[in-house]
């Protein structure tokens, strides 16, 4: 009876003890990184937060003035009540310890800043309730674990200025609630997986300067609530996609130093909260839609060194039409002075020869034409473009390149990824429309969904 009653008196004494006992643990598990030397209780350090039972909940350090050196030093099993785990430029180095994925409860883990030099652990995927991981600005190496999908409580990612390799896994296209993505400078290659555009909270993407190959994927599209979106810097092919018009809220758009070929989409007019718009150093050719400059002509804009074929449309900002053009058109650069100077002597030379040819070929001309003014006024020059037996395709073509000058923007409807749609009136007073085709990327099975968008549009005219 008497051993009974003593054991009961040692337990609840125990017991009563024992919040005291795990918190008096937790301060000697802080004091043994070397990082604190007070001898008053930890949770009074300013560095470290404390729920109503004195367990360690919150460690924030911020520019520490010593490097605290391994990140191992810090016992994470002794810290089941973590949220937050804050260490910003305090001279960490090392690995990330596997230990880390017992911190179950952390919302918050910001590790950016310091000399971490590990991969990934995988154990990072057990932090389920995990919403800000920043490690940015670290030596971090290796894949980035498609386990990392399974944190879906995510809405902040920021691993940005690290020597991550290998590809983006699709499996953070699970990630729903993240509202911030950035991988930027890194050594990440592949495609941008389209897994992305099912990120539907997504407000900031960012992916520039790593290794990235491919399209653009159009389901980017989708991210309508995107307000900057960043590539420059890789290795991006193919056209820039219609859908990206979708993204009207956005105010940053930068796919500077890529691969992208085809026109401007007219559809990215619909971008009208743009305040930076960068589609510098690509091979982009063709004309630039007026609507794209008048919507950014109070804004930064930099369209040059691409391949634009119209010198008279020049952005407000310098913009290389033509690789190696000169002259003192708005837009291309100055030439030099030796270039000039035989510039001068060859245009003197021909006109001299051809001055007197070509006032003989006008006055020739200008007969040619009188006499046949009035029967062309008359005739309907393709017969019937709808009839097969009565069409001369050569004529039809003088017809619609007259009805359109020349294929002038001004006649554009609509832009896809195959080409240009255009509105011609012929002489027979018949309506079409045409499209002109860009080249052998209306090939590529990536593109169907711009044609068949194209397809709709037609269908309306």
């Amino acid at each position: 009876m008497v051993v009974t009653i003593t054991m009961i008196i040692f337990f609840l004494a125990h017991a009563i003890s024992s919040p005291s006992s795990l918190s008096s643990d937790e301060g000697e598990a802080l004091r043994r990184t070397g990082w604190w030397n007070s001898t008053s209780p930890h949770c009074t350090w300013p560095d470290i937060g404390c729920n109503k039972a004195e367990r360690v909940t919150d460690i924030f350090i911020f520019e520490s003035d010593k490097e605290l050196g391994e990140l191992s030093k810090l016992r994470f099993s002794s810290f089941p009540n973590l949220i937050q785990l804050y260490l910003y430029n305090c001279g960490l180095n090392g690995s990330i310890p596997h230990q880390i994925g017992t911190l179950t409860h952390l919302t918050y883990l910001s590790l950016d800043f310091n000399n971490l030099t590990s991969q990934l652990p995988l154990s990072l995927a057990n932090l389920t309730q995990l919403e800000y991981l920043i490690l940015s600005y670290n030596r971090l190496h290796g894949s980035i674990p498609p386990q990392l999908g399974k944190m879906k409580s995510l809405t902040y990612l920021n691993m940005s200025y690290n020597h991550l390799t290998r590809i983006i896994p699709s499996s953070l296209g699970n990630l729903t609630n993240l509202t911030y993505l950035n991988l930027g400078n890194n050594h990440i290659n592949g495609v941008i997986p389209p897994e992305i555009g099912k990120m539907r909270s997504l407000i900031s993407l960012e992916l520039s300067y790593n290794h990235l190959i491919g399209v653009i994927p159009f389901y980017l599209g989708n991210l309508t609530y995107m307000t900057s979106l960043t590539l420059q810097g890789n290795q991006i092919s193919g056209f820039i996609p219609i859908e990206i018009g979708n993204l009207e809220k956005l105010s940053t758009l930068d796919m500077s130093n890529n691969l992208l070929s085809g026109n401007i989409p007219f559809q990215l007019r619909n971008l009208k909260e743009v305040k930076y718009f960068n589609l510098s150093n690509n091979n982009l050719s063709w004309t630039v839609p007026h609507s794209i400059l008048n919507n950014y002509n109070s804004r930064s804009i930099d369209l040059s060194h691409n391949q634009f074929e119209d010198q008279s449309r020049a952005p407000p900002k310098p913009l290389d039409y033509k690789k190696g053009s000169c002259g003192e058109i708005n837009g291309l650069s100055h030439c030099k002075k030796g270039h000039q100077i035989m510039l001068i002597f060859i245009v003197s030379i021909s006109a001299t020869l051809f001055l007197p040819i070509a006032i003989l070929g006008f006055l020739f001309l200008k007969q040619r034409i009188r006499k046949n003014q009035s029967i062309e006024t008359t005739k309907v020059k393709n017969g019937d473009l709808f009839s097969i037996w009565d069409y001369d395709g050569v004529i039809a073509y003088q017809d619609i390149i007259r009805a359109t000058e020349d294929l002038d923007i001004r006649y554009c409807i609509g832009t896809g990824g195959y080409g240009s749609v255009y509105r011609a009136q012929l002489p027979s007073g018949k309506v079409v429309a045409l499209k002109e085709l860009h080249g052998l990327e209306r090939e590529n099975p990536t593109y169907l969904k711009s044609f068949e968008i194209e397809v709709q549009m037609l269908s309306t005219i």
